[in-house]
């Protein structure tokens, strides 16, 4: 009969103690405004990108319309003016990417109204589409490995391109744009691309499995195995060195839209020799 008693007492202890102890608190933030470059009437600025030293970069824009500078942003140094490809001609510049090592890449608008994709790294911005001969482009991210992503406008549209030693046209889905937002250190490249399909743009992840000669444009929409019911992932938006991607989603003929973590599940590389036979 005490046994049930001596229980009570520690259920009774336990419901005052859970009671007393504080709840788990949600993480909470400080803030720091970043400022403007030194513009004159400087109408605010935009970041696009962060690195894992905190790093910042972005644009920030003057009182004339179409006149914005790419920036990057520490805690030692402030906010610095990248500048454009040909100053003080070129009237615009946006930075959208930063590795670890502080590299980043953006895009530069001509006084002609082109956009070419640049990379800085600590001088004068490099024209990353000038060897390939390529006008209207954009870099959107770089990896720890120098490798840089964006779009370049071709005749079929505007197509995913990796720029590098080699620049290399990602292609489509079968439709006639594609975008890419994110590169891992495997050269694993995310984006949006069209389809033929269903007239939809479908997220995408570009890799080069060893199963396949040629790198290839894969839908991520076939990939995914628990998407919900209806679901069209539009756009993926990064990928990091885990393989882990950032995916963009809605219903069919709906405007809202949800975010998913894309997860890559472990898999046994036995078995998958196996499967492939």
């Amino acid at each position: 009969m005490k046994k049930p008693a001596f229980c009570t007492i520690l259920l009774v202890l336990g419901i005052f103690l859970a009671a007393a102890l504080p709840a788990a608190a949600a993480p909470r933030y400080t803030c720091k405004e970043l400022g403007t470059l030194p513009f004159p009437y400087n109408t605010g600025s935009t970041a696009s990108g962060i690195n894992a030293a905190g790093q910042v970069v972005g644009f920030s824009c003057g009182s004339s319309p179409g006149v914005s500078h790419a920036f990057l942003w520490s805690s030692g140094g402030g906010m610095v003016d990248l500048g454009t490809l040909k100053a003080p001609y070129d009237p615009w510049s946006e930075a959208w990417g930063i590795n670890a090592a502080g590299k980043v890449v953006g895009d530069s608008l001509s006084s002609y109204g082109i956009y070419q994709a640049f990379l800085y790294n600590g001088g004068p911005l490099q024209n990353l589409s000038s060897p390939f001969g390529l006008y209207n482009s954009n870099a959107k991210a770089i990896n720890a490995l120098d490798q840089v992503v964006g779009v370049n406008l071709t005749i079929d549209g505007w197509h995913a391109f990796l720029y590098g030693s080699s620049g290399k046209d990602l292609g489509t889905l079968g439709g006639h744009q594609s975008n890419a937002l994110g590169i891992n250190g495997a050269g694993q490249v995310v984006g949006g691309a069209d389809t033929t399909s269903s007239g939809y743009q479908h997220a995408y992840l570009y890799t080069a499995p060893v199963m396949y000669s040629d790198p290839v444009m894969l839908d991520l929409n076939n990939l995914v195995q628990n998407l919900p019911a209806g679901i069209i992932l539009s756009e993926a938006a990064g990928i990091n060195d885990r393989g882990q991607i950032i995916a963009n989603g809605n219903y069919i003929d709906f405007y809202y839209g949800h975010t998913y973590l894309l997860t890559p599940i472990t898999s046994v590389p036995a078995l998958d020799l196996l499967l492939l036979q």
